[in-house]
């Protein structure tokens, strides 16, 4: 069905109907003859059966173009008679060609010999021109030359439409290699710019509309992401549910600005979920992006739909950056800041964060989309904790300041196991504790009993310790938790004797 395809970028609907010709079908070459006399359609007839040809009748202009209209698919060649009534040759070939792909090859055959008509049949689209009567060896040479100049054009047209889709599955540059005989490409990259974006609440989502309109929403972003990835000059990675990976740095175009590009992506990419059709049910589309820059390792994997892929820490990195992010924010690494410190947005720095798998990392928020909305969801955590300068950071989770924290028992000071708090805010990762900064939260930490059971702990305490003493005051001599003595009424005598 190729030639159907490439038929369909100058023809209107009707020519995508018609995917296949005659012989794609049924192995047998079919000619349309259009002719007004009967005689020349027997004489066509005799011709062309002979030498394999199926022969098709039209015996006018109209009747063919509804033959063809009626078919899902085309015949392999067609000779049009130019003086017929009700609709000349001229006017049929004309419409033929509006109507469908131009590797259906039209011969005009004609009595009048005159250059004038022929050089007309030639402008409304005609292959070939054949003068009546005509040698039959001349057709069917002209017939076998216009059916090989087909076969060749859709060969070469394939093989155009073949390359643009390996170009889409792959780098430009990776499939010129793959294309020179490379079997192997594996590539190592000094630095890169990889980008991870995400559906906030995509769970919740799937769970409450109609699998159809979940993959409607999809298409439709994932759509209109892949045009900025065009626009960008970045390389759209693979798609993973709701997820969508971008690269770049790792060709000549993208090698000096990568970071950049993927920056102006990341923006273009909230502003397009503002324009996607949201379902019934769905009252907003907000997605989470976090970036990185670093070394990378990249190669074509697998046979079928094969991919380029990256490899490394930076690829961790960077999805670790979107998994702790915020919605509509663009969230990244400090090694990214560096390269984006001259975006006119601007840049906070968020604080310094325990991410899981990579340690304490200080990230950054850009000036754009939610960033007050993801700092007022951070200041009204209970992790704000004293930074140096004065500043406050979001690092974990620790009581708050209305009591003193630096006088409680460890188990008490430390409390929120190491948990997503949710799909809306991201990952919020505990941080290892600095005596100089005040207590924060430790990784693996045991968690802090509930004031109920403190308080049930209390009680028992007290009871076993009055138990205790009146144990030893029958001794003559009692002990307490706290280490005091308390003499009994042996050591002093009897209350008469003092």
């Amino acid at each position: 069905g190729a030639h159907a395809l490439e038929g369909g970028r100058r023809t209107s609907t009707v020519s995508q109907i018609s995917h296949h010709s005659h012989s794609d079908l049924h192995g047998e070459l079919e000619v349309l003859a259009v002719d007004d006399d009967p005689v020349n359609q027997m004489v066509m007839e005799a011709l062309l059966k002979p030498n394999g040809y199926k022969v098709t009748s039209a015996m006018d202009g109209q009747e063919a173009l509804d033959l063809l209209a009626s078919r899902q698919f085309l015949p392999d060649i067609i000779l049009l008679d130019c003086q017929m009534p009700i609709k000349s040759g001229f006017e049929v070939c004309e419409e033929i060609r509006r109507n469908y792909p131009e590797n259906l090859p039209i011969i005009m055959i004609s009595a009048n010999s005159d250059e004038d008509n022929i050089v007309k049949g030639f402008k409304v689209g005609s292959n070939d021109y054949v003068k009546k009567p005509f040698n039959r060896y001349e057709v069917l040479a002209r017939i076998e030359t216009q059916i090989k100049l087909r076969d060749m054009w859709r060969t070469e047209v394939e093989a155009v439409r073949s390359n643009e889709l390996l170009g889409k599955i792959l780098p430009l540059h990776v499939a010129q290699r793959l294309k020179q005989g490379e079997t192997m490409v594996s590539d190592s990259h000094d630095q890169v710019t990889i980008l991870f974006s995400d559906v906030v609440g995509f769970t919740q989502m799937a769970a409450k509309i109609h699998t159809a309109d979940l993959i409607t929403l999809l298409n439709d972003m994932f759509t209109k992401f892949d045009r900025l990835v065009d626009l960008h000059g970045v390389y759209k990675v693979e798609t993973i549910g709701d997820a969508y990976m971008v690269a770049a740095g790792h060709e000549a175009l993208s090698k000096k600005d990568h970071c950049t590009r993927v920056f102006n992506m990341a923006k273009s990419m909230m502003e397009a979920c503002k324009t996607v059709e949201l379902p019934e049910g769905v009252t907003q589309l907000e997605i989470r992006i976090g970036i990185h820059s670093g070394p990378a390792y990249a190669g074509v994997v697998g046979e079928k739909c094969p991919r380029y892929c990256f490899f490394g820490d930076t690829v961790n990195t960077a999805s670790r950056m979107e998994s702790n992010g915020f919605p509509m924010c663009i969230h990244v690494s400090a090694s990214a800041q560096q390269l984006l410190q001259h975006v006119p947005e601007g840049w906070v720095e968020f604080g310094t964060r325990e991410i899981k798998g990579k340690g304490a990392m200080t990230t950054y928020l850009a000036k754009i989309g939610a960033w007050t909305a993801a700092l007022a969801k951070r200041d009204s955590v209970e992790g704000l904790s004293p930074h140096p300068r004065g500043a406050r950071r979001a690092t974990g989770f620790v009581r708050p300041p209305s009591r003193d924290a630096s006088r409680e028992p460890p188990h008490q000071r430390h409390s929120l196991p190491d948990t997503r708090l949710d799909d809306t805010w991201g990952e919020f990762d505990h941080v290892t504790p600095s005596p100089s900064r005040g207590p924060e939260l430790a990784p693996h930490w045991p968690p802090a009993p509930s004031r109920e059971a403190s308080a049930e702990s209390s009680v028992g305490r007290i009871r076993s310790s009055e138990s205790s003493i009146a144990r030893q005051r029958s001794g003559g001599l009692s002990r307490i938790a706290s280490g005091f003595e308390y003499p009994t009424s042996e050591s002093f005598g009897s209350a008469e004797e003092g």
